[in-house]
């Protein structure tokens, strides 16, 4: 199973992290953990890991049309 974790808007003015899956749209939404970007990225990690229940390895991987980035794992 393949996991997205995208960083931006989840909401009209909330801005954290989207968790989804290739079975699912949207699995959660989370506020963004840190005003630092390395931070709140390896923060926003270990929450979806701990949402799992496993401990994935994520890759950043650019978007289509190089609009920004999100992280992907697979199991």
């Amino acid at each position: 199973m393949q996991y997205t974790l995208t960083p931006g808007h989840y909401d009209v003015d909330r801005y954290g992290w989207e968790l989804e899956s290739e079975e699912e749209r949207c699995i959660a939404c989370i506020d963004s953990f840190a005003n630092d970007d390395a931070t709140d990225t390896r923060l926003a990690q270990a929450w979806a890991n701990q949402l799992l229940g496993k401990q994935l390895d994520w890759t950043r991987t650019a978007n289509c049309c190089g609009s920004g980035h999100h992280y992907t794992a697979e199991d």
